[in-house]
């Protein structure tokens, strides 16, 4: 009687929901997966900070990411499956985060980065969204990702 009681409960809010225009989340049909090929960290110390974005006010942010991971680093080179993306135009950003604090050290805050970094596309200079991104349609993606350590004499 307690199920029965429990399934008519759940029945009246789906008819509710149903009912007020409400819909339910429905998971997309179509996602893709984009495999990196992350190469050149100096060293396994710290971790990677690997970022997703999708327009230019999130870019370069990690806070404000469609996505962000930390992940162990445990040679100079891994490989990383992003998967679960929808069709469309993204920039993955990687840093080398050696002191594990989450975030990019710079050089006078707003100088070059102290720590690696790499981009989708690995445009030379300044990191742009327009100069990074890529389009992501119905198949999947697989590229490379070279870290550079910008702000380092010699490297």
């Amino acid at each position: 009687m307690v199920i029965l009681r429990k399934l008519i409960l759940a029945l009246s809010i789906v008819g509710m929901a149903v009912g007020s225009g409400y819909s339910l989340p429905i998971e997309p049909d179509e996602t893709n997966k984009v495999v990196l090929n992350i190469d050149g960290f100096k060293s396994s110390k710290g971790q990677a900070i690997i970022s997703v974005h999708d327009n230019e006010e999130t870019f370069l942010d990690i806070a404000t990411a469609l996505k962000s991971w930390t992940q162990p680093i445990k040679d100079t080179k891994m490989r990383v499956v992003i998967d679960s993306l929808l069709s469309g135009e993204y920039a993955i950003s990687v840093i080398h985060d050696e002191d594990k604090d989450g975030k990019l050290k710079q050089w006078f805050f707003v100088g070059p980065p102290k720590e690696g970094v790499g981009i989708s596309q690995n445009q030379p200079g300044i990191p742009k969204f327009d100069k990074s991104k890529f389009v992501l349609t119905d198949e999947d993606l697989e590229f490379d990702i070279k870290i550079k350590y910008i702000g380092k004499k010699g490297k």
